[in-house]
């Protein structure tokens, strides 16, 4: 039987596990500066308040925003608010081939296709995982444009994820890519308007089958 406390040192010690794996998580972006970040590929404006980030355009091409350095298995959190109309996306595992990003990328559509969390193969294959047919139905329904949306994306091994507001819909294997840097999307054409706040990352290490 257990007394009063070992009760108190079970909810003690579940509640510091708790904070530890929460601690795990790396904030981005936590400011109002984008320094070590990094501009390629078209023109887009893109701005950090209070951990915010706002990527408004582009021209020219595929405007990326990207991570200081490379990650290989990882978790993201992270909310968006994307308006009708825009194309974005979350590059990973990506790298530059010249003036040109290259890698995965976990799609934010504004469109009325809806394939955000779906994959795609900037700069090489196309879609890997579009987000067709009724087996996607709750996927596409999972996110309302206009409004903060919860988008999470695990990457261990070959084995890339994504969730919409806690429903799934990429999971999907592919070995091309190990690792990468991290980069935050506005797609060409001028009519994007997308937002990112409280961005955090995981690293961690993966699980090789024997």
């Amino acid at each position: 039987m257990l007394t009063k406390l070992s009760v108190l040192v079970i909810c003690l010690s579940a509640c510091g596990a708790q904070q530890e794996a929460q601690n795990n998580f790396v904030a981005q972006l936590s400011g109002n500066s984008l320094e070590n970040w990094v501009h390629v590929g078209g023109k887009a404006t893109y701005t950090v308040t209070d951990g915010t980030l706002h990527g408004i355009g582009a021209s020219g091409g595929n405007a990326f925003l990207h991570s200081p350095r490379e990650y290989a298995d990882f978790e993201l959190t992270c909310q968006i608010n994307m308006t009708a109309g825009g194309n974005s996306g979350i590059q990973i595992r990506s790298a530059m081939d010249g003036t040109r990003l290259r890698g995965y990328q976990l799609e934010i559509d504004g469109k009325q296709r809806a394939y955000t969390g779906g994959l795609y193969d900037e700069g090489g294959r196309g879609w890997l995982q579009p987000l067709e047919g009724d087996d996607f139905a709750a996927a596409r329904a999972a996110m309302t444009l206009g409004e903060w949306t919860d988008y999470r994306i695990l990457a261990v091994g070959d084995h890339i994820q994504t969730w919409i507001n806690g429903v799934p819909v990429c999971d999907y294997h592919d070995d091309a890519l190990s690792s990468g840097i991290i980069a935050f999307q506005v797609h060409n054409g001028g009519v994007t308007d997308i937002k990112w706040r409280d961005i955090k990352i995981r690293e961690m290490r993966s699980q090789k089958k024997s």
